[in-house]
Formats: C-alpha cells, structure tokens, sequence
C-alpha cells in the first residue's frame, strides 16, 4: 500500500494535494482510500501515534488523509460521522467528563439517555482506554470523590433549566 500512496502523492514527500487530484482520477477511490486507511492505522498504532516515530511527513498526511475522508470512510462502513483522535477529548480530563456527563444523566438533563447510550457517545469522543461495556460499568459506578459535583450540578441545571426537567 505504501507504494500506491508514494505513486499517488507523486513521491515520498507524502504531498496530500497531489494525493488528492490523482485520486480523482483513479476508478476505484472507495476501495483504495479504505485499504489506505487500513495501512495507516496499522502505522500508527505500531509507532504509539507518534509523529517522531512516524516521519513528519507520512504523519501529516495520516492527519490530513483522515481529516478528509473520515467521514466517507465511516459513511461506507454504516457510520454517520467520526471523531478523528487528535480531536478527542484527552485522557487529563477523562474522569472528569465522565463524571459531568454522567451527574447531568442522573439529574435528567440528557432526556432519557441511558448509561449504555451515554457509554457509547463518551468512548466516542474521550481518548480513552475504555470499551463501551467498560464505560457503562464505570457510569454505574458513581466516584465518592465526585459526590459533591453531583449535588451541585444537580441544583445548577435546576435552577438553569427548570422547564426542561422530566
């Protein structure tokens, strides 16, 4: 796969443009922009994502390439819409935004969510190590250190939202 890429780009400079207006003339894009996806994955993740690991310039093109046709790529596998990883939420806030998202469930403001659902959109955007069956785990596990954000969240989202509770 690395040669066709190199071909497409027109070197080993990894030039996305280039990339780009010679893909438009190729007659199977789908299946080449899938098996392209499936190499760079397979890079990325044996160099821990790793631009220094990666060489600068395969490592942007990886970036751009998924920025471009992340969602082309999740459209033909039955997905709407992805969340390329540099743009997740980091694992520094993690327990955080699990904890927020979670004490606004409990508290009604979500709708009527559940955890497996709320599980689902977290591993979503959270770089995170969880699996979604973890996620649900760890949302029913409510941290003592967090107790008092649940309270107080719970009181703010009533007095800011006291028509939109269920």
């Amino acid at each position: 796969m690395k040669k066709k890429i190199i071909e497409l780009c027109g070197g080993k400079d990894y030039n996305f443009s280039r990339f780009q207006s010679n893909l438009k003339h190729q007659v199977d894009q789908d299946l080449i922009l899938r098996k392209i996806a499936e190499w760079l994955c397979d890079i990325f993740r044996q160099a821990d994502y790793e631009e220094e690991k990666i060489g600068r310039d395969l490592y942007r093109f990886g970036r751009r390439f998924f920025e471009t046709y992340g969602d082309r790529l999740a459209r033909n596998c039955g997905a709407s819409h992805i969340l390329p990883d540099h743009q997740r939420i980091s694992r520094k806030q993690e327990q955080v935004v699990i904890e927020l998202f979670n004490a606004a469930r409990l508290a009604g403001f979500l709708g009527d969510i559940t955890r497996k659902q709320l599980a689902r959109i977290l591993v979503c955007v959270l770089d995170t190590s969880y699996t979604a069956k973890q996620m649900v785990d760890r949302l029913g596990n409510l941290r003592p250190e967090y107790e008092e954000l649940y309270g107080a969240l719970k009181k703010i989202f009533t007095r800011i939202f006291p028509l939109s509770r269920g």
